[in-house]
């Protein structure tokens, strides 16, 4: 059985491809804790949400926007 050179040509590109696409270069590159830590909060805003007033029935799941203290101590 003959091979065909345009389809071991085709198919050895289709392969260099894949080798070069699973090594992800683009997306990899190692640096410090300390530059990763940077670079994350760098691309997050962390300013404050304010709070609103919902009624109880729709309170869960969803945070305090402040502390809540009793005026005695109870268990």
């Amino acid at each position: 059985m003959a091979v065909n050179p345009k389809t071991s040509e085709r198919s050895s590109a289709i392969l260099d491809a894949v080798r070069h696409a699973a090594r992800q270069e683009q997306f990899l590159e190692v640096v410090s804790a300390a530059e990763a830590r940077s670079r994350f909060t760098a691309c997050i805003d962390r300013s404050s949400l304010g709070g609103e007033t919902v009624p109880l029935a729709n309170a869960l799941s969803r945070v305090l926007a402040g502390d809540v203290v009793a005026p005695v101590d109870a268990p």
